[in-house]
């Protein structure tokens, strides 16, 4: 019984640890402004709000300084 809730207890710290890990390793560009706005199928679109891509209509994703992807 007790090798049981030790193998429950590690599995869960370690699912702890990583989760933690993964959320400090991720950058937060919610607080940054994005440079502009553009369409994930139509990377020439521009916008500098955003919307719908006037070509196919998807929502229009942030772009940031930081990665310059969306």
């Amino acid at each position: 019984m007790k090798p049981k809730i030790i193998i429950v207890l590690s599995v869960l710290l370690v699912a702890v640890f990583a989760g933690v890990a993964c959320r400090l390793a991720t950058p937060a560009n919610t607080a940054a402004k994005p440079l502009y706005y553009t369409c994930p199928m139509h990377p020439s679109v521009h916008a500098e709000k955003p919307g719908d891509c006037p070509v196919c209509g998807m929502k229009l994703v942030p772009v940031h300084a930081e990665t310059n992807q969306p």
